[in-house]
């Protein structure tokens, strides 16, 4: 299941790093789970394998929006983390975990007790897990060694726009300092001519 995951964020994103982080997280949401499944007393069987699995498949939707937002954003690690919270984060939260949220705690309300700690408890450990390392863990992990940005023709346009207006700002302030000293020398020319002017004057006089 994880090959798959792999295989499939790849082709998707075409970043093998990004792969490899959202297995990192998938690798710890279930060895969380697991840690969980001997707090609440819940034995390895059949039916927490078949958890166990599943959980593989729903945690991705906790990272790979995440990681998809990152990639396509611009600017720097801290930047593009903070704009891929800002832009997926609320659609994470509602989208994912609250509607899971309604359909898991239902469950805590069957009279079968397979449903209330197979079921209930091991889905509800999933989704905790999964918002906690996909809205906090991931965010953190790819501003510290995030792959580069994907949208790679929009950052060379803002760095040529960049370029340009640096360029057009190079060019005013080299415009002002020539029409200052064409200024400055019209200025002295002035203050001669009226000396000799006024030198002639006198030597007539």
């Amino acid at each position: 299941a994880s090959g798959a995951v792999v295989a499939t964020t790849f082709v998707l994103m075409t970043s093998p790093i990004s792969s490899i982080y959202i297995l990192i997280c998938l690798m710890m949401i279930n060895i969380h789970l697991m840690a969980l499944m001997s707090l609440w007393n819940i034995y390895l069987n059949a039916l927490s394998v078949v958890n166990l699995v599943m959980s593989i498949g729903i945690s991705v939707e906790f990272c790979v929006h995440i990681t998809k937002s990152f990639l396509s954003a611009t600017g720097s690690h801290e930047q593009r983390a903070r704009d891929s919270l800002v832009n997926m984060g609320s659609s994470v939260v509602s989208g994912i975990t609250v509607t899971k949220l309604v359909g898991v705690i239902v469950l805590n309300f069957a009279q079968s007790e397979i449903f209330r700690i197979y079921y209930f408890r091991m889905y509800l450990g999933i989704v905790l897990l999964g918002a906690a390392h996909g809205l906090l863990f991931l965010p953190a992990l790819l501003r510290l060694v995030g792959p580069a940005s994907s949208n790679t023709t929009e950052v060379l346009l803002v760095d040529k726009s960049y370029e340009k207006l640096e360029d057009e700002k190079a060019a005013e302030e080299e415009t002002e300092e020539q029409q200052g000293s064409n200024s400055v020398e019209s200025t002295y020319l002035h203050q001669q001519t009226v000396a000799i002017d006024e030198d002639g004057r006198s030597n007539v006089i």
